[in-house]
């Protein structure tokens, strides 16, 4: 099948309407992510996740299931349905890690409407905990990106890849792009005058223009910015539904 169009998606406070480190550390331990937020400027924050605490997975599952997806609404997973229904992929493009994600997914019936998910890996040690590991382990040669990345991950390279493997600019018509995160930006200024940058606003990247108003003007693509997804839901068919 020939893809002309992807959609990319953050996904703390882009997917869904939460932090799910906070969202699942917090609701099984206030205590202890007093201690992780502590413990964030001596540690990588991925290192901290969940790692010597003694959580099961099932129990982080039973925390995760609860988290707001959908807020009020069902915007942002008529959304993912509304691309699924067009053929066009979604790749989600994450921090979080694998496990929080495909948890989250299942749990609101919507893991078939993605299609590749890109972030830290996790896996169950002989305990019964989560494990999870940096994207880009400290061991491994860094990405040492000028933009405001996360240590373990660069998106803007991953963006890169991803429009590689999908056949290159050349290929691809659309590309819509949803973060909220000061490591959205070094994705977003991939982005071409066709594509879409969906912004949501009174977030970090958000914040992050108004000290820096220069990077902005970085960014080629049309913004759309939102506050609530129901902005998405009500722009993204629309935008995939014109012709460039």
């Amino acid at each position: 099948m020939i893809v002309e169009n992807i959609a990319i998606f953050d996904f703390d406070w882009s997917l869904i309407e939460q932090d799910s480190d906070y969202w699942t550390i917090h609701s099984l331990s206030p205590e202890i992510w007093h201690e992780v937020c502590d413990k964030r400027h001596e540690f990588q924050w991925t290192d901290l996740m969940l790692q010597e605490n003694g959580f099961t997975i099932d129990d982080m599952a039973a925390a995760l299931s609860k988290i707001p997806f959908v807020s009020n609404s069902e915007d942002m997973r008529n959304v993912l349905v509304d691309l699924k229904s067009r053929n066009v992929p979604v790749i989600l493009l994450s921090d979080a890690n694998t496990f929080y994600i495909q948890t989250i997914l299942n749990a609101y019936n919507v893991g078939d409407c993605v299609t590749e998910i890109i972030t830290n890996p996790s896996y169950k040690d002989q305990q019964g905990r989560l494990r999870v590991q940096r994207y880009i382990s400290a061991s491994a040669p860094q990405h040492n990106c000028k933009n405001p990345c996360s240590l373990n991950i660069c998106k803007g390279k991953e963006l890169d890849q991803i429009i590689e493997r999908y056949g290159g600019v050349e290929s691809l018509k659309k590309i819509a792009y949803t973060g909220d995160g000061k490591n959205d930006f070094c994705p977003a200024t991939r982005l071409r005058k066709s594509d879409a940058f969906f912004m949501r606003q009174e977030k970090g990247l958000d914040r992050h223009f108004s000290l820096v108003p220069a990077d902005k003007q970085k960014i080629c693509s049309q913004f759309i910015y939102w506050v609530k997804p129901e902005t998405v839901w009500e722009s993204m068919p629309k935008y995939f539904a014109t012709s460039t």
